[in-house]
This record gives structure tokens, C-alpha cells and sequence, in this order.
């Protein structure tokens, strides 16, 4: 096949096989006058095609004694310089230093001396522009994060959206963008705690702000009419106790008077029997267990500080509150170890790259709890999937 293709270019014209050669000649001279004309998209469009007949830069003879000097992709940096496109046209700069299209001239000084300068420049203004592009990508991107401290989480969503498109080689914005259901979901689920300690705590004005505070952000969150019902029926529970307490009570019926007694005998008998039963007091167990119930309302205010941090969708920060506890009960309580797991496994989901050491402890504390409460089950609702997934694996696995 190789031999019958040979042949066959030997049987063309000279004349022909120099035109296949010389092709690039025309679409390269034509984009020099277009771009002499400052038509630059037009002259961009004719030295890429000039470069796909061509990749080698080199000296060409034009008409009678003229010389041209094929630098294709030096031709194209300057197009896309000109196009004010910076980027493309310090990548096609370093595309014709990296293939040494400035040595087809080095014996002309002065045109090499304009090359340089071109391709000096370029370069320069491209780094001049990528620091100004990087600095108002970090403003935009603090701005970004501001609007997920502040929960206006669709806000920023559309916000890492459009850093995102607007500079593919930063992976910031993407990043955050990944993270960014995580938080909200976490956020949603703190607020949902409050909202349920809000109600046992009969605080009922705070939970119908927190349950609006929750609508404003999701206002089709699952969670939202079963919440809505529970204050519903506490409130009424409440009134209902209220109203009972305002009630007045009828007077019991009175006793039936003792009988009197004739002698002093039967007196003293029956004033030896109505007397109380001598109460034996316990000192030190009602100091104990008065201590063991400081000490468990202590963890319980405790461990509802770490839930602010981590409803706002920081569960590093919740779990440096977390560790900070310095009470004994706390390595003895199933809600310690629970929340450590939830903030461990939280804060590793939210971890740009893996870090394993934190699925590691998350495990470990999802094991200790299962061990102080076999029989403890979370409650769907409350907590993402994958804290509830990763607690039941775990249990199973024991």
C-alpha cells in the first residue's frame, strides 16, 4: 500500500506537490494584512489555518526576492493580545518560545529584538491581569462565604456558581459549592433542635421564630408541618395547665371529729400513735446525688452550647467546644459521645480532601456510645442520612 502511494506522488506534477507544500503561504500572508488592517479575529482565524497546514516556523521566499517569516504562533499570541484575551495569548507566547520559533530569526537582530519585546510584553501583561483577576476572585469568594455564615445559602450557591465559571483553574468556589448542601442541611438540623429544646423548655415565642427563621430558608424543609404541630400542641397543653391552675378547687368535705376520750390513758395512747414516724436522715447520699444532679445539668448546658456552632455548619469549631468540656460525667454520657460522632463525621464530609483520622474517631465514639446505650436509635428527622447510615453500620459491625 505504501509502495502504490509513493508511486503515485511520483507520478504528480512538480508544480502540485510544491502547492501542497506552499499552502500555508496564502492564509499566512493574508492574516499579516488583516491584522495590518486591525481585523484581528479575522487574522487569528487565518494563521490557525495557515499553522494546520504548517507547525514548523521557518524563513519562506514570497514573490521574487521577498522573504517572509512564517512565526505562526507568534502571530497568533499577538491576535489574541490584541483581542485583549491575555490568558490565550500567553499560553500561544510560551508555545512559540517552547518550540523556538524566535531562532528561525536569530541572525536579524532587529526583528529578534521586536520578538522578544512582543513576547516579554505579553507575558507580562498576562501576570499583571491574572493578579488582578485573583484579587477580585478572593473578594468575591469572602463575599461568598459571607453569605453562608449569614445562611442565605441559595445566594451563595449562585454566587460559587458563577466564580466557579468565571476562573476553571481556581477550585475554590467548586469546592465550597460541594460543601455547600452539607452545611445547609446541618444548619436546618440544628435549627430543628432548637426548636424541639424551645418547646420542652416552653419557650414558645423563640420556637416560632426559629421554625420561621427555618421556612425562610427551605420552605418546603420535610420537617416543617410535624414541627409546627408539635408547638401547636404544646401551646394548647400549656393553656389547658394554665387554665386548670386558675380554677378554684371546692373545699374537701371536713373530718369526721375523733371520739373523746374518758380516761387520760386512752388520751396519751392515741397522741403516742398520731405521731410522725422519727425520720432517719442520710447526709452524705443527699449530698452525693444533689452533687450528681449539678453535674448533669452542667453537661447538659454544656453540650447545648457545641450546637450553635454546629447548626450555623462549622462542626470543627463545635467539636473544639466539645473537647473543652472538662467534667467527669462526660465520658459517661451516651449525648457526649453521640454528638462527638456527629461532629467528627460532619466535619470530615465537609473536609476539602479526605482525612481519615476524623472518620476514625467519629467510629470510636459511635462505639462507646453503642456500648453505654445498646439499645439507642437516632431519630431519622433530626440528623442527615449519613450521620444515621454511618451510626447503624457501625452498631452493625460490632
Amino acid at each position: 500500500m505504501r509502495t502504490a502511494l509513493f508511486c503515485c506522488l511520483l507520478l504528480l506534477p512538480a508544480g502540485v506537490l510544491a502547492q501542497g507544500r506552499n499552502a500555508y503561504k496564502k492564509p499566512f500572508e493574508a492574516g499579516l494584512k488583516q491584522f495590518e488592517d486591525g481585523n484581528y479575529e479575522a487574522a487569528l482565524t487565518s494563521f490557525q489555518q495557515a499553522l494546520s497546514f504548517k507547525e514548523k516556523a521557518s524563513i519562506y521566499r514570497g514573490e521574487g526576492t521577498f522573504s517572509g517569516q512564517y512565526l505562526p504562533r507568534y502571530r497568533i499570541a499577538l491576535c489574541y493580545e490584541a483581542l485583549d484575551q491575555l490568558i490565550e495569548a500567553e499560553e500561544w507566547a510560551n508555545l512559540s518560545k517552547t518550540v523556538l520559533e524566535g531562532d528561525v530569526i536569530k541572525n536579524k537582530r532587529k526583528d529578534l529584538g521586536v520578538y522578544n519585546t512582543d513576547i516579554s510584553r505579553i507575558l507580562k501583561k498576562a501576570a499583571d491581569y491574572r493578579q488582578v483577576r485573583n484579587e477580585r476572585y478572593n473578594r468575591a469568594l469572602n463575599d461568598a462565604k459571607a453569605l453562608v455564615t449569614a445562611n442565605k445559602y441559595d445566594q451563595a450557591k449562585k454566587a460559587f456558581e458563577a466564580l466557579a465559571e468565571s476562573d476553571p483553574s481556581r477550585t475554590e468556589a467548586a469546592t465550597e459549592l460541594r460543601a455547600l448542601p452539607a452545611i445547609r442541611a446541618n444548619y436546618l438540623k440544628g435549627r430543628e433542635l432548637e426548636v424541639q429544646t424551645a418547646i420542652v423548655q416552653g419557650d414558645f415565642g423563640r420556637a416560632e421564630g426559629l421554625l420561621n427563621s427555618i421556612a425562610e430558608i427551605d420552605s418546603g424543609y420535610a420537617n416543617l408541618p410535624v414541627l409546627r404541630s408539635t408547638l401547636e400542641d404544646a401551646r394548647k397543653k400549656a393553656e389547658e395547665a394554665r387554665i386548670a391552675a386558675a380554677t378554684p378547687k371546692s373545699p374537701p368535705d371536713p373530718e369526721p371529729k375523733p371520739a373523746e376520750r374518758d380516761t387520760k390513758e386512752e388520751t396519751t395512747k392515741v397522741v403516742e400513735n398520731t405521731k410522725p414516724p422519727e425520720r432517719k436522715t442520710q447526709p452524705r447520699a443527699d449530698a452525693a446525688a444533689a452533687k450528681a444532679r449539678r453535674d448533669k445539668q452542667a453537661l447538659r448546658t454544656a453540650l447545648l452550647a457545641t450546637v450553635e456552632p454546629y447548626r450555623r455548619g462549622d462542626p470543627a469549631n463545635a467539636l473544639a467546644r466539645l473537647e473543652e468540656i472538662d467534667l467527669k460525667a462526660a465520658e459517661k454520657s451516651a449525648s457526649y459521645h453521640w454528638l462527638k460522632g456527629v461532629y467528627l463525621l460532619s466535619a470530615y464530609m465537609q473536609a476539602p480532601d479526605p482525612v481519615e483520622n476524623l472518620m476514625t474517631r467519629a467510629r470510636e465514639a459511635m462505639k462507646t456510645l453503642s456500648g453505654l446505650m445498646p439499645n439507642f436509635e437516632p431519630n431519622d428527622a433530626l440528623y442527615p442520612d449519613f450521620v444515621i447510615d454511618f451510626y447503624r453500620e457501625t452498631k452493625a459491625a460490632q
